[in-house]
């Protein structure tokens, strides 16, 4: 039972100890006031509350039970109804208390009109449902937890616009564990969401309120989104109501408009699109984009219009921009943004352009909105600046060559300036403004050189060719070798040398008549080989080259002649140990003079005689080598083989044996060319390898076996044999009968030594015996050869041999055969048909013994006439030998067999007749005297007679008696007839005639309804309730479906039957209705329904139906057959055909293409499922496009379909181009990380192709150390591509660094003493460049450690390391390390010098410290610059100093130097002595340095 419960008011106190108030779950509880409670309250039933308000008095946690409690299940508790018709209010009295008021669920039926309702003045929170019925819900700035329990989850159910959450500020919020996944419209929220990962517990949060800073203002129901891991989320789908679409009290958002905005840090929105649905009041993001969320309270989704009312400000002043062909220009516009974004895919508030066009620039500011702007860009005439040099830029130019560069004004300008640049820091920018301009050049470096010309023209537009030069330094040629010998190759060592360590090609002539030999080994790494065939010397020269720069070296080898031994043996090759060798040396001495020898015996023993003997203590093979040397060391060696053949060492085996046996000698040894002796100690001897010989008496003897090989060598070995005497075999001769047991004694057999230990018998009739004494019985008479054969404990054997006389006894047999089941004692049984028997014993003239229980008797034969056991013993008289004999019988008397056949003789078509004794054997036999059976059986006693006749049966028993009978029979044949099953079409008659014609014979006819009749012929007909007497006449006439009987007995009395089923089918009836016409194809089916009928159509074929598909016009016809009834129709049939096409296979798209389908050539009709009637469709985006295309003539159409979808655009941006300093490398990155896509590279040429691709690992980024341009091709996974292209430009700031240490030491240019002072030379180039000096010392973990450094061009450092205290190592290692930078580039080189204690210096030395000086400028000038002797120096300061000058070579070597006090210098230098090459000259003042590079010719 469910009570209610009313009231007005109800207030809910509770005693001090009360914690709750329950409502049982048979209770519901309306309230028709206000409810106003203390504490908690269990609501198993429903409240439903029409007052004005809900009021909480004290500090109460929760209004309906704290539902976040595990043992509270949600099934238990009811529901708050609101039913008021005005505001209700939900509040705290004590509204400081921040603890939510908990329901479990909430239906709102305020029916109040708009905007009251249900007023919220303190935050909730709800476990189960917020169901909206009727009425609003006011936040009115609190809020609504959607809180989730282990048996609970808060979700707003059936919000719409005119029922729904209202009033701002507010929030409604849940917080929920969120994995990989879709969800549609979370917990009733408004908000669907694709989460890409674990983003852990996720706070989502709607809260009401317009955003002013998106786009105009925003929707104002928003989404705040906090996960606790951050990660990415995907497409967003908003629900919004109509409602909510306002601006201001007087503006509303128009809502094909809105667009989702997005923002990470609540400050700057973007504009993310979206699809708006009107009809289901969404706004869906199909983008597929991932936006990452942080695990900051600052991701904020929202809603707003795209289109903003004001625009931020964006303007570019002029119209038009001109540019010189090459050129770039800036473009800067007035008013910038948070983001812009340009036509050419730059995000900067301004870009550099360098070729014309329209340019154009959107500006989006914080709130999503974009206003934009645009120029045009036109190009201006540049000259051009192409020039010449001779030598080419691509052939070569050697240190010190004079280059001449030519401008030739090929466009005939006037107004020019010309600016050439060498490219070289010691060189100066030459200007000229004639028409044609020369300058000749000498570089004094080694190197790649760019040197370039600038030409600008009167409209100030200037074009700089650049031409790559290489000047390459002349290698200095060096080899080394070693005279050789004759045969030996001689290497030689290519010690060639270039400044800068490029690669060599090397071209050796060795004076061989051969062609010279290339070697392009590399610098320092290279040697060669060469065999000379004949001795003497031999000149040998070495070009070395490298560039068209070239070296030669020419040197003598020596080759010296080697010797030629040879020997002879003066003996035989082969010897015995210890026996002497003599040989001797042949050599020609004529041809070299004191050649001296080593003779090797191969035994480790050598001997320096001219021609030596020697002799050798064991056997082996012995390599003999002679080895002859010349002075020069160059020698040879022969060599021959002696063999020092071993002594046999001879051995063999043998067996001691008896006297008269074969003894065999096996040999140890088994080579056949060695000859052997062997004596016997008996007289006899023999010469074959292993011989049998035979000792006939006993005894010992000494046994000798000599062995000489072939070449003479011999041994001998003796051994003792023992022969055994053989024992002496006898036994006395026996007579006796057979069966009687003989006794055999062998105990007079003798042995001279030893014992006898084994006796064996043979007794001649197969049998064997053992032991001194052997019983033994024969079986038959007859004479037996006995044998007795002994051993003695020798193994020695002998053999004795005697006639044993064995006579017979009488021969009986009382007969009988074994029978076990009548004597098991396997007793002969003899068996007889009758009462008694004779039994007869034979042998007559003999004594006769007869026995039985019943009888006993001496004659010769006996009568029984009784079952039983009968002995007869029969002996021969005494001159006979009385042997005897005995045997036994079993008598079985049984009964004798009398069948019989009967006296019945006549019968029909066969007899069946018995002899009356079955499981016996039955032979029957015809008209003879039982020579021949005819039949036979060991269990039937039947047998079938199919003809007369005169029968005999012989019945033989188990017993094997015999029984005969004999029957005269006379066999009738039986009328024979037959009736065949009919089937006839409906209304013909069957006449039914078994066509039987002999006289005398009746007739019956019988009809059965059914056709499960006995089949005949019958035994007996079916009775009458089942059978139908119908005729007796000789055939019936039949028109109905029966199954008909027949009986014929003929005169005789014999009978047959026979019978027929007769059916009568019905007629088919076969109809096509007229001729007509189809589409492609039709099947014909004939009506006919049911089993039986048979088809035959036009074509033969037999199946009920027919298919139609060949286009035309035909006629086609069927015959239905039914048993014998058939019907057969024709109709023609015109065959159209449907349109045949095909749209295709499903097809991806890239976004970039479309597909065209057309099917205008299939038919006239078309119907396409986009709602279009054309022909053609042009196919944009991803869906199934169906058309069904029809014919007006044929009335025929067919349709297809086609999946089309469009891959997702990508894109990347390479950047802007980008300069690159020579000898550095840039990575180019396209930042589109896509598995299983393609990148393609290229430098200079568009194709990235094959073997264009210079991007093997398929990479999205490539190194590039050179200008260029660069295409990158990308293919996706589809196949969908996307390009981009980057200008990496030379830069003419790249650096070159170098520097020199110089030193006055000649040992080394890296060794160095404290205290010393090293002037460091930077020789750097180009300028301007800033420069960093850093000095490393090596620690004792042998790691470096930076002690000094400094930012100037050239400084002086001072080696007073921390090392030497007079404690530490003698020497330290420190790094020098040189960088030059620029805005653009750098470069950096490090030397290694190594520091030694210098005692003789004071260690307490400081180096100078230099007084400040003003600030002088030094201008220096060597000229003439190349010269081969006399420079002069000029040097201007701005006032008077000491001026040191210092000249090095690029070793850092001082040559010379000089010191003045001057402001000038004018002096003139003669070089002439100093070797051609480049020269450093250093001007210092001070702590300032001004170096000159110089080349001496």
């Amino acid at each position: 039972m469910h009570c209610n419960y009313s009231a007005q008011n109800i207030n809910i106190y509770y005693e001090f100890s009360a914690i709750e108030f329950v409502i049982g779950d048979s209770l519901d509880l309306k309230i028709l006031g206000d409810l106003s409670v203390e504490k908690n309250i269990i609501n198993e039933g429903d409240i439903y509350i029409y007052g004005d308000s809900v009021n909480i008095i004290g500090d109460s946690t929760s209004l309906f039970e704290d539902f976040s409690q595990s043992s509270v299940t949600d099934s238990i508790h009811g529901k708050v109804f609101f039913y008021g018709d005005s505001i209700q209010n939900i509040y705290k009295t004590n509204n400081s208390v921040n603890n939510l008021i908990s329901f479990n669920k909430i239906e709102l039926n305020n029916s109040s009109i708009y905007p009251n309702g249900v007023v919220i003045n303190h935050s909730i929170d709800v476990f189960g449902e917020l169901k909206f019925t009727t009425g609003n819900l006011f936040l009115n700035n609190n809020k609504i937890l959607l809180r989730k329990s282990l048996y609970a989850a808060g979700i707003l159910k059936n919000e719409t616009n005119d029922k729904r959450i209202i009033g701002f500020p507010g929030e409604v919020y849940l917080n929920r564990q969120f994995s990989s996944g879709s969800l549609t419209n979370l917990q009733g929220i408004g908000l669907g969401i694709k989460f890409e990962g674990n983003l852990g517990t996720t706070k989502i949060s709607r809260f009401n309120k317009h955003l002013i800073n998106v786009s105009d203002t925003s929707y104002n129901r928003n989404y705040k989104i906090l996960p606790a891991n951050g990660g990415n989320i995907s497409s967003p789908i908003f629900k919004y109501f109509d409602g909510d679409l306002t601006k201001s009290p007087t503006t509303s958002i128009i809502e094909n408009q809105l667009a989702i905005f997005y923002s990470f840090d609540q400050s700057n929105y973007n504009n993310i699109g979206g699809v708006v649905e009107p009809s289901s009041n969404t706004v869906t993001d199909n983008s597929n984009d991932l936006y990452n969320l942080s695990n900051s309270n600052n991701n904020i989704f929202t809603l707003a219009e795209t289109n903003c009312d004001s625009l931020p400000f964006i303007s570019i002043d002029a119209d038009t921009i001109s540019i010189c062909d090459g050129a770039s220009v800036y473009i800067v516009p007035d008013g910038i943004g948070p983001f812009m974004i340009w036509s050419n895919g730059d995000v900067t508030d301004s870009i550099e352009v360098s070729s014309p066009g329209k340019y154009s620039v959107s500006v989006i500011d914080s709130r999503g909105c974009e206003n934009s702007d645009s120029v045009e860009v036109v190009n201006a005439t540049s000259p051009n600046s192409s020039f010449s040099t001779n030598p080419t830029a691509s052939s070569a130019s050697c240190l010190g060559s004079v280059i001449e560069f030519t401008y030739s004004n090929p466009d005939n300008i006037t107004n020019f300036n010309t600016l050439f640049n060498f490219n070289d820091p010691n060189s100066v920018p030459f200007s000229d403004t004639s028409s044609n301009v020369i300058s000749y050049y000498t570089y004094v470096y080694d190197g790649t050189f760019n040197p370039s010309l600038t030409i600008t023209n009167e409209d100030g537009c200037s074009s700089t060719t650049t031409k790559t030069f290489n000047v390459y330094p002349i290698p200095t040629a060096n080899f080394n070798f070693s005279d050789q010998c004759l045969g030996n190759d001689v290497v030689f060592n290519n010690l060639s040398t270039i400044s800068n360590g490029i690669t060599l090609n090397s071209r050796w002539d060795f004076d061989t008549n051969v062609l010279p030999a290339l070697d392009t080994n590399i610098y320092g790494l290279s040697s060669i080989s060469n065999n000379y065939l004949s001795s003497g010397i031999h000149p040998v020269s070495l070009i070395v080259s490298s560039n068209g720069c070239s070296d030669t070296l020419i040197q003598n080898v020596e080759i010296h002649p080697v010797p030629s031994p040879s020997f002879n043996i003066s003996s035989q090759d082969t010897l015995c140990p210890n026996e002497s060798f003599v040989f001797l040396n042949t050599t020609d001495t004529a041809i070299i003079d004191d050649i001296s020898f080593i003779w090797d015996f191969g035994n480790n023993n050598l001997s320096s005689i001219f021609s030596p003997s020697f002799s050798f203590g064991t056997s082996n093979d012995y390599p003999i080598q002679l080895t002859a040397i010349s002075p020069f060391g160059c020698r040879d060696s022969t060599g021959q083989q002696v063999v020092v053949s071993p002594i046999p060492i001879p051995n063999f085996s043998f067996t001691n044996s008896c006297e008269d046996s074969i003894v065999l000698f096996l040999n140890a040894l088994t080579d056949s060319s060695n000859t052997y002796l062997w004596d016997f100690g008996d007289g006899y001897v023999d010469s074959i390898m292993n011989p049998n010989h035979a000792y006939f008496s006993f005894g010992t003897n000494d046994v000798k076996l000599v062995v000489n090989n072939i070449y003479s060598c011999s041994d001998s070995i003796t051994k003792q044999i023992e022969i055994f005497p053989n024992p002496i075999s006898y036994f006395p001769g026996i007579l006796g009968c057979e069966s009687e047991i003989l006794s055999f004694n062998g105990s007079n057999s003798t042995i001279q030594s030893g014992s006898i230990v084994t006796y064996s018998w043979k007794f001649g009739d197969g049998n064997i015996g053992s032991n001194v004494t052997a019983n033994h019985s024969y079986t038959s008479a007859n004479n037996y050869l006995a044998t007795l054969n002994i051993i003695s404990d020798k193994n020695c054997t002998n053999s004795y041999q005697d006639t044993i006389q064995i006579i017979g006894s009488p021969p009986i047999n009382l007969g009988g055969t074994i029978d076990l089941s009548i004597q098991p004692d396997s007793v002969p049984v003899l068996k007889t048909c009758g009462s008694s028997l004779n039994l007869y014993a034979n042998n007559p003239g003999c004594d006769y013994t007869w026995y039985n229980p019943l009888l006993f008797s001496v004659t010769q034969n006996v009568n029984v006439n009784s079952d039983g056991i009968y002995s007869l013993t029969v002996r021969y008289p005494v001159n006979l030998g009385s042997c005897s004999r005995t045997d036994s019988v079993y008598v079985k008397l049984n009964t004798k067999i009398t069948p019989n056949l009967g006296s019945i003789t006549s019968f029909c078509d066969s007899a069946n007749i018995s002899s009356g004794y079955p499981n016996s054997l039955n032979e029957w036999f015809l008209n003879d005297t039982l020579s021949s059976s005819i039949f036979s059986s060991l269990s039937l006693d039947n047998y079938q007679v199919n003809n007369s006749g005169f029968y005999f049966v012989k019945v033989t028993d188990l017993n094997n008696c015999i029984g005969i009978d004999s029957i005269n029979i006379n066999v009738n044949a039986s009328p024979e007839i037959t009736l065949d099953d009919t089937v006839l079409c409906e209304g013909l008659i069957m006449v039914l005639d078994p066509l039987y014609t002999l006289p005398g014979a009746s007739f019956q006819w019988y009809l059965y309804e059914q056709y499960d009749a006995p089949t005949p012929p019958f035994t007996s007909l079916p009775t009458l309730n089942t059978l139908l007497n119908i005729d007796t006449l000789s055939y019936l006439s039949v028109d109905s479906t029966y199954q008909y009987f027949v009986e014929i007995i003929d005169v005789n009395g014999c009978k047959d039957t026979a019978e027929s089923i007769v059916i009568f089918d019905p007629v088919p009836l076969v109809d096509f209705g007229a001729d007509t016409s189809y589409c492609d194809s039709v099947l014909l089916i004939d009506s006919n329904v049911g089993t039986g009928y048979s088809y035959e159509w036009q074509d033969g074929s037999t199946n009920s139906s027919f298919l139609v598909d060949v286009i035309g016009n035909y006629n086609y016809s069927l015959e239905v057959t039914l048993g014998n009834c058939s019907d057969v129709d024709t109709v023609n049939i015109t065959l159209n055909s449907s349109p045949d096409f095909n749209l295709g296979n499903d097809t991806i798209l890239c976004s970039y293409q479309s597909l065209f389908l057309d099917v205008s050539s299939y038919g006239d009709l078309f119907s396409w499922n986009t709602g279009s009637t054309s022909s053609t469709q042009d196919v944009y985006s991803s869906g199934t496009y169906k058309v069904e295309v029809g014919e007006t003539t044929t009335g025929c159409s067919a349709e297809d379909s086609i999946s089309i979808t469009i891959n997702p655009v990508f894109q990347f941006d390479l950047g802007a181009d980008e300069f690159i300093c020579a000898g550095s490398d840039k990575i180019i990155n396209s930042d589109l990380i896509s598995p299983g896509y393609t990148f393609n590279w290229s430098n200079n040429v568009p194709d990235t192709t094959l073997a264009n691709n210079i991007n093997n690992l398929n990479n999205y980024f490539v190194y590039v150390d050179s200008n260029s341009t660069y295409y990158l091709d990308v293919t996706d996974t589809i196949g969908c591509f996307y390009s981009d292209t980057i200008n990496i430009l030379e830069t003419n700031l790249s650096l070159f660094v170098r520097y020199l240490i110089p030193t006055t030491s000649i040992n080394s240019d890296s060794l160095f003493y404290n205290r010393d002072s090293l002037l460091l030379i930077n020789l750097s180039y180009p300028s301007p460049y800033n420069t960093r000096w850093e000095v490393f010392e090596q620690l004792r973990n042998n790691s470096y450690i930076k002690i000094w450094g400094a930012d100037t061009n050239a400084v002086t450092i001072y080696n007073n390391g921390p090392y030497f205290d007079g404690t530490e190592p003698d020497s330290i290692n420190r790094k020098i390390k040189l960088t030059v930078f620029n805005s653009i580039c750098s470069a950096e080189k490090t030397k290694d010098i190594t520091v030694y204690k210098d005692f003789s210096k004071n260690l307490i030395y400081n180096p100078p410290v230099y007084e400040y000086i003003e600030e002088n400028n030094i201008s220096a000038l060597l000229y003439p610059n190349p010269n081969s002797g006399l420079f002069n120096l000029k040097v201007e300061l701005d006032y008077e100093a000491n001026i040191q000058v210092l000249f090095y070579n690029t070793m850092g070597v001082l040559l010379a130097k000089d010191s003045y006090n001057s402001d000038e210098i004018n002096n003139q230098y003669d070089f002439s002595s100093f070797q051609s090459g480049i020269y450093i000259a250093l001007i210092r003042v001070g702590e300032k340095f001004k170096t000159i590079k110089f080349i001496k010719l």
